[in-house]
């Protein structure tokens, strides 16, 4: 299984939790952040995560709704019929 994470940045600290336990898991993620290197082509990287993916894990809140890229890679993995998952981050996480 290989989970995508997609979030706005203003979450980090919420994927930093996920990635805990994915990684205590054993589970095998994409996250932008330590799969893209400095100066990389960020759009390429991107597809070719999503094509890699089982999952979609879409991290949902009030700014990433608001993020446009947020929006690409759902759109991007809805179009590639990728399994979407969400994780609602709430105040309290």
């Amino acid at each position: 299984m290989n989970v995508f994470i997609s979030y706005a940045t203003e979450d980090k600290d919420c994927v930093k939790k996920i990635e805990v336990i994915f990684k205590n898991l054993g589970i095998q993620y994409f996250l932008d952040r330590e799969n893209i290197a400095w100066g990389g082509q960020f759009q390429d990287e991107i597809n070719v995560g999503l094509l890699k993916c089982s999952i979609f894990l879409v991290v949902l809140s009030p700014a990433s709704l608001k993020s446009a890229w947020v929006h690409f890679e759902t759109g991007q993995a809805a179009a590639m019929g990728k399994t979407i998952l969400t994780y609602l981050q709430t105040q309290e996480q």
